[in-house]
């Protein structure tokens, strides 16, 4: 299928998607990746590779055949290719909770994200968090109207009563992938200030980004403080 207004999909957690061995050999491309002065560092916490950058990564490969593998026969998504991978840190001073992606919203641009937890993932980590929409469809309608400035006017964001159920936090382990399609309702909590044997507690993860093959000649721009793997079904 292609994503249109009807489809109910919301999310989906799939439990060690990952084995323990492949989420270490990722936390060694992590650290590499951070600490190589010619990576890609678009932001202080995102290391980001385009597809021709993947080339030659030997671990990321197999991962991404596998989540592939996962949105067009689980999900039954078609049409989909490889755009840009995303290595993602936060730390408690990078957020805000009174401001997105801390409030419950969709997304302006509608993907498929796929989100790779590299560590276990507590309360404190400042996980996601869904809701069941009560008319997903109304999202999808809402998002195509968005004016350019509206995140400013808080458009996206998602109140309580449009939902079945409160916001759930999505809690898991190292290798745990979720799922989801960014009309759901989604937010993050912020990382805790807590302090963790001595150290401030902060959270890697990483990003694999997918597109829609009608979309390559697109430019779809986005940062996320969380790991996802991404496919755009639409604009």
């Amino acid at each position: 299928m292609k994503l249109n207004k009807e489809n109910n999909f919301e999310y989906s957690i799939s439990r060690s998607f990952l084995s323990e061995e492949t989420i270490s050999l990722l936390n060694v491309e992590f650290g590499e990746a951070f600490n190589d002065p010619k990576a890609n560092q678009i932001y202080s916490t995102i290391v980001q590779f385009t597809a021709k950058q993947l080339e030659n990564l030997e671990v990321l490969s197999p991962v991404l055949e596998q989540i592939m593998l996962h949105f067009t026969d689980a999900l039954m998504v078609s049409g989909i290719a490889l755009d840009k991978v995303w290595f993602v840190k936060s730390q408690s001073k990078d957020t805000d909770p009174n401001k997105l992606p801390y409030l419950p919203h969709f997304d302006k641009h509608r993907y498929l994200k796929a989100m790779i937890y590299l560590h276990d993932v507590v309360e404190d980590h400042g996980p996601i968090h869904f809701g069941r929409l009560l008319n997903p469809a109304e999202i999808d309608t809402r998002r195509r109207r968005l004016p350019a400035n509206y995140k400013d006017l808080g458009l996206n964001t998602i109140k309580a009563s449009e939902m079945i159920s409160g916001m759930e936090p999505v809690l898991g382990k190292a290798g745990d992938v979720i799922f989801f399609d960014t009309n759901a309702a989604h937010r993050v909590l912020g990382l805790s200030v807590r302090v963790l044997k001595g150290m401030s507690l902060d959270s890697t993860l990483m990003c694999v980004g997918l597109i829609h093959k009608n979309h390559l000649s697109s430019d779809y721009s986005a940062w996320f403080l969380h790991a996802c793997a991404k496919i755009i079904s639409d604009n």
